[in-house]
C-alpha cells in the first residue's frame, strides 16, 4: 500500500516536471471557456501542457476575416483573460488569431 502511493505521487511530479498533457476534465473545461467567447467562429490546435504547477498553453482562433487587427487582437485578449479567471491554477495562454476562412476550418 505504501509503495503504491509513492508510485502514485513519483508519477504525477514526473508529469508535472516533464511537462505532461492536461487531464481530459480540464481540457474539457478550457474547451468550454473557448467556445464561450463572443467573436469566437471555431478554435483548433488546442495545446496544454502542465509545467511545474501552472498550465501553458496555445490555442488558434478563428474569426471574421473582415476584422481589422486591432478588433482581432481585442478577441484573442478576451479569451486569455477568460481562461485565467476561468482556472484555478496560473495559466500562461498564447492565442494564435487566423480568418474563419474555409482553407482554416479544413483543419478543424
Amino acid at each position: 500500500m505504501v509503495a503504491y502511493a509513492g508510485l502514485k505521487i513519483a508519477l504525477e511530479c514526473f508529469n508535472e516536471l516533464g511537462e505532461g498533457a492536461v487531464d481530459k476534465g480540464t481540457e474539457e473545461h478550457l474547451q468550454k471557456i473557448i467556445g464561450k467567447q463572443a467573436g469566437v467562429a471555431a478554435w483548433h490546435q488546442l495545446r496544454a501542457r502542465w509545467v511545474g504547477r501552472g498550465i501553458v498553453m496555445d490555442v488558434h482562433i478563428l474569426v471574421n476575416p473582415k476584422l481589422t487587427v486591432v478588433e482581432g487582437h481585442a478577441i484573442a485578449e478576451q479569451v486569455e483573460k477568460a481562461i485565467c479567471t476561468g482556472m484555478q491554477r496560473a495559466v500562461n495562454v498564447t492565442v494564435h488569431v487566423e480568418p474563419n476562412l474555409p482553407e482554416e476550418r479544413v483543419r478543424l
